[in-house]
């Protein structure tokens, strides 16, 4: 819901696609599109349209923020394809005030300065 608001605030609109697996999968929680209009389209036609897609977004909770975030294999696989289109959203409550929000976002992860990739032989 926080990150559908901060969408919704840019002048975007979220549709969540977590649940589809496998050759149906994003790679990531939530797509992002231009308009409500295309949203409602999508989710009618049950159908996504690649170049309707503004954003990939991996939404990622933590209760503080300090600490490293995870991409699983097909998360990774997701920005590696998607490059400046792919979103991390991090989510985290504000100590000191509780049900006070907030969102750090990261674009194209594995390209960051902000990314450590580690690769193990």
């Amino acid at each position: 819901k926080v990150v559908e608001a901060f969408e919704k605030n840019q002048g975007r609109y979220v549709i969540p696609v977590s649940h589809l697996r496998g050759t149906d999968g994003f790679g990531c929680d939530l797509i992002s599109v231009a308009s409500e209009d295309i949203r409602n389209q999508t989710i009618t036609r049950l159908t996504v349209n690649e170049t309707d897609v503004l954003r990939y977004i991996e939404v990622k909770g933590r209760s503080s923020r300090t600490g490293e975030v995870e991409l699983t294999g097909n998360e990774y696989r997701a920005a590696e394809c998607k490059y400046d289109r792919y979103f991390i959203y991090r989510v985290y409550v504000d100590p000191n005030r509780t049900r006070h929000y907030e969102v750090a976002v990261l674009c194209d992860p594995l390209n960051s300065k902000a990314a450590i990739l580690f690769t193990m032989n």
